[in-house]
């Protein structure tokens, strides 16, 4: 893998991503396609077991703090401890004692994140936990995060992508419309009818960010008339969360506010993104 480039330069006006996000991306793809199509864990329910892992001592004041605060008042608990039940071919490492101040750091991001969202938003996803571990993993694939609408947990790697702040919290809002995609839609990979009708004629969308694998397709650069990035241009379902991420991410959202100021086509898609969004209250 080529060195990682500081995603947060600018180049020719675009936000300049990496060889190394485009990996990121690929492989929340690919955990998405093992999850399948529906949101229902590719495994049964009977497969959903607390993790081997040995526990972080709860005493730590920094991990103990951080787990009494944060979003509990949003009925969404933080938890980085052994009983959170997940599907079979799901693996993580809890964090060691001595990551305390680094989980905080992170929790710290993903409370800022999710208070983007309405109190009556978060209880619509029924999204009751955030799991924070590291080497996270779908059937051995590194994941950055992996939702799980069965469980209302949304599995999150504190430590990949940790020197790129921007890309953390655009995989949570990414990831979290899948998430909601399963609890609407029963199917993550949603597709919406009027969706591809917004696209230039002819525009036909590729085999899924799975096979994405040109690495220039992660740079924010609104490549073509509709589309922020390249890798929105793999499938329906990744066009869509790619631009939720971008309308949440601060500093994603001024690229995407200039692009859709010159491109009808983005500003349409945005638009019917609100209106998908609309029953669970996201604005």
């Amino acid at each position: 893998m080529q060195a990682k480039v500081n995603r947060c330069s600018i180049k020719n006006g675009a936000l300049e991503s990496s060889r190394e996000r485009f990996c990121k991306l690929q492989v929340l793809a690919l955990g998405l396609a093992l999850v399948g199509s529906g949101c229902q864990s590719a495994v049964p329910p009977a497969s959903l077991a607390p993790s081997a892992q040995p526990a972080v001592a709860e005493t730590n004041p920094d991990i103990a703090r951080t787990q009494s605060e944060m979003l509990s008042k949003d009925g969404i608990s933080l938890v980085w401890r052994t009983d959170v039940p997940h599907p079979g071919y799901c693996a993580y490492t809890v964090p060691s004692s001595g990551d305390a101040g680094a989980v905080a750091v992170f929790a710290g991001k993903v409370e800022e994140e999710m208070g983007k969202y309405s109190r009556s938003a978060l209880t619509a996803m029924h999204l009751t936990r955030i799991a924070i571990y590291e080497n996270l993993a779908v059937q051995g694939q590194p994941r950055a995060a992996m939702p799980d609408p069965d469980s209302g947990t949304l599995f999150l790697d504190y430590k990949l992508g940790d020197d790129d702040d921007a890309y953390q919290r655009h995989v949570i809002h990414h990831e979290l419309f899948h998430y909601m995609m399963g609890v609407l839609h029963n199917d993550m990979q949603f597709h919406d009818s009027a969706w591809a009708g917004l696209n230039l004629p002819g525009f036909q969308y590729g085999n899924g960010g799975v096979n994405q694998r040109e690495s220039s397709s992660a740079v924010l650069d609104h490549p073509m008339t509709g589309f922020v990035d390249g890798y929105a241009e793999s499938a329906q379902e990744e066009d869509m969360a790619e631009i939720e991420a971008c309308r949440l991410v601060r500093s994603e959202d001024k690229l995407l506010e200039g692009w859709m100021a010159k491109d009808s086509v983005l500003r349409s898609k945005y638009l019917r993104l609100l209106e998908i969004l609309k029953p669970l209250g996201v604005q």
